[in-house]
C-alpha cells in the first residue's frame, strides 16, 4: 500500500550513479565513464539523462564579488526512454574536455577552482535524480612548462580562481563565458602582481598577462606558446614583457 502511494505521488525516485574511469584528466583530453540508472518498483519514463560540466565562477557586483555555479557545457545521453520496474540502465560516455577547461591541479596558497560532473535524470511525474562527481584537471605539457617558467622567472603563484566574462584578444575570444586567472606575486619592486590566463586557439596556446605596476596603470600582454618552445625561451619572454 505504501509503495503504491509513493509511486502515485512521485516520491519514489530512480537511483543514479555516475562512475568515472579516472577522476583526474588533462585538459583537452577525454573524460570517460558510465552512468547507471536503477529503476524502482514501478515503470518510469525518463524524459532525458544529461551530463553537465560545472565550475564556480566569480562575478563582480556593486555589493562585492559573488561566487556562483557556472555550466561549461552539457551533453544529453538519452531522451524519452522507459525504464521498467527494477531494471538497470547503463550508459557509457566519452567527453572531450576543451583546453579552456579550468585547471584544478595547481599548487598555490589559495586554490578556488572547483570542477564537477553533474548527472541529471529527468523523470516524468517523479522527483528528478542527480549525482555529482568531482573532476580534477591537469595542464597540457606546454601550459605546465609555462607555469614552471613563471616560477623560474621569480614569480610565485598565490591564488587561482575562475572569473565570469570573456577573454578578448586580437587572436581570438574565449568561449565558456568564464576564464581562469592565476595570480602571481612579483619578484621586483615596482611590480605588484601578474595575472595569467590561457587562451588556446587552434595549435597555439596564447597567454594573456595582466600586469599590475605600482606607479603605472595596468597593462596587458599577449603572446603565443607552441609545443616546440623550451622553458628557457618562455622565461625570456616573461622577463621581456614584465621587465623583471
Amino acid at each position: 500500500m505504501f509503495t503504491r502511494l509513493t509511486n502515485a505521488l512521485g516520491l519514489n525516485p530512480v537511483k543514479v550513479e555516475t562512475l568515472l574511469d579516472a577522476p583526474q584528466v588533462m585538459v583537452g583530453s577525454v573524460l570517460s565513464g558510465v552512468v547507471h540508472v536503477t529503476g524502482t518498483t514501478a515503470d518510469k519514463t525518463l524524459n532525458h539523462i544529461t551530463l553537465h560540466l560545472k565550475t564556480i565562477a566569480e562575478k563582480d557586483t556593486d555589493n562585492g564579488d559573488v561566487r556562483q555555479n557556472h555550466t561549461l557545457g552539457s551533453v544529453r545521453l538519452c531522451s524519452r526512454q522507459v525504464l521498467r520496474a527494477n531494471d538497470r540502465l547503463s550508459l557509457p560516455f566519452h567527453l572531450t574536455l576543451s583546453q579552456e577547461t579550468p585547471i584544478t591541479q595547481v599548487s598555490c596558497r589559495l586554490n578556488q577552482v572547483k570542477l564537477w560532473l553533474e548527472t541529471e535524470v529527468d523523470v516524468a511525474s517523479t522527483i528528478d535524480s542527480q549525482d555529482k562527481d568531482p573532476v580534477y584537471t591537469t595542464p597540457t605539457p606546454v601550459m605546465a612548462r609555462f607555469l614552471e617558467a613563471m616560477s623560474m622567472a621569480g614569480f610565485r603563484l598565490q591564488k587561482t580562481d575562475v572569473e565570469l566574462g570573456y577573454l578578448n584578444t586580437r587572436y581570438g575570444r574565449s568561449s565558456f563565458g568564464c576564464y581562469q586567472e592565476l595570480e602571481y606575486s612579483a619578484p621586483s619592486f615596482g611590480l605588484n602582481s601578474v595575472e595569467v590566463s590561457f587562451l588556446p586557439v587552434g595549435e597555439v596556446v596564447y597567454v594573456v598577462l595582466e600586469i599590475d605596476r605600482m606607479f603605472r596603470s595596468d597593462s596587458y600582454q599577449v603572446f603565443g606558446l607552441n609545443d616546440t618552445m623550451s622553458i628557457e625561451s618562455m622565461v625570456g619572454q616573461i622577463r621581456q614583457v614584465t621587465g623583471v
